[in-house]
């Protein structure tokens, strides 16, 4: 019986104190929470250079003095924007605006020169894109503007020009890397499209012309996010 006491004893023993070994051990902390990576979300502000070219067609009562012409020249400019991104999804907002020269003429050797010049383009809409690595690979559409300037020169009647505001809708697509958090560089295209659009000059108020517009825009651009 004395051995079987003692016995019982020495077990206990080694159970209370492994027991208190095992207290005595750290607990493991549970892993970090490793939060979603979202780098393309937030809003910023930027500037863009580039070309833009175009073609205009007019009508007229008088069919030698309707025609068509194409148009070039620059364009400079800025936009502000905010983006928001959901995996590899973005969305966002931006608006533009941009000085340009873009210009071009006819004349039919008669005495007859037209003349169309876009001073400035704008824009406000929605893109929404695809991130594959550091890049976004993005698609837009659009509410566009442009100020236009119309001239003409015809025998018998002094220089007239026309200034308007012409609205429309555009699309565009483009690509933009990540160079650092929170710049980035793009370029895109963007197609502009004004519809037509009737007017008369002063010196011919019984004569109303037509015009149809459409541009294409091809820019660089480098964003900055400031929030």
């Amino acid at each position: 019986m004395k051995t079987i006491l003692l016995s019982t004893c020495a077990a206990l023993s080694v159970l209370c104190a492994g027991a208190a070994v095992a207290a005595d051990l750290p607990i493991k902390a549970p892993p970090p929470v490793v939060p979603v990576q979202a780098p393309w979300t937030g809003c910023g502000i930027g500037f863009n250079v580039g070309g833009g070219w175009g073609d205009t067609w007019w009508s007229n009562p008088t069919p030698a003095l309707a025609g068509s012409y194409s148009l070039s020249g620059a364009v400079a400019g800025g936009q502000l924007y905010c983006d928001y991104q959901t995996g590899p999804f973005v969305i966002g907002l931006e608006a533009s605006y941009d000085w340009t020269n873009l210009d071009g003429n006819y004349a039919n050797g008669a005495g007859y020169l037209r003349q169309t010049t876009v001073n400035a383009l704008g824009g406000a809409g929605g893109r929404v894109g695809l991130v594959v690595d550091k890049s976004l690979i993005f698609v837009r559409a659009q509410a566009v503007w442009a100020d236009v300037d119309h001239t003409q020169t015809l025998t018998g009647f002094a220089a007239q020009t026309i200034s308007e505001t012409r609205f429309g809708w555009g699309i565009g697509a483009g690509l933009e890397y990540m160079i650092a958090p929170v710049l980035t560089a793009r370029i895109e295209y963007n197609y502009n499209d004004f519809g037509t659009q009737n007017y008369s000059y002063a010196a011919q108020p019984a004569v109303t012309y037509g015009e149809e517009l459409r541009l294409h825009v091809l820019k660089l651009g480098v964003n900055y996010k400031f929030w």
